[in-house]
């Protein structure tokens, strides 16, 4: 509004705080929400990071990884992404295995796992 004082935020809110464009980070037009994709919620405090549910990962809670599925149960998804997998010992993946897998369906009998 022109004179009033007020300045429009970065989502062109007036006198807006980046509230109603940003994710949990409160940084402004990510493409993220603070819905967390509807499979988790904003950490305490407020503006930190998305807390996801069970088999959910990502920044906005957006990629699922269901170990039984993405790696053959024979390991644990990824903490960070969950777009790749920690194989048990003795099972690994096919060589240039990608998202959504399946990993870890190869039986090495080495005893060393590998996404």
């Amino acid at each position: 509004v022109p004179h009033s004082g007020f300045v429009r935020d970065a989502c062109g809110v007036c006198s807006g705080d980046n509230s109603t464009c940003s994710g949990c980070d409160g940084i402004p037009n990510t493409g993220r929400n603070k819905l967390c994709s509807g499979h988790g919620q904003c950490e305490e405090p407020p503006g930190e990071r998305c807390s996801c549910a069970a088999s959910w990962f990502g920044a906005d809670c957006e990629t699922q990884c269901l170990p039984a599925q993405q790696c053959s149960d024979h390991g644990t998804c990824n903490f960070i992404d969950g777009r790749s997998c920690q194989c048990d010992p003795g099972w690994g993946s096919t060589p240039n295995a990608e998202y959504p897998g399946p990993f870890c369906s190869v039986y090495t009998a080495v005893g060393i796992g590998g996404s």
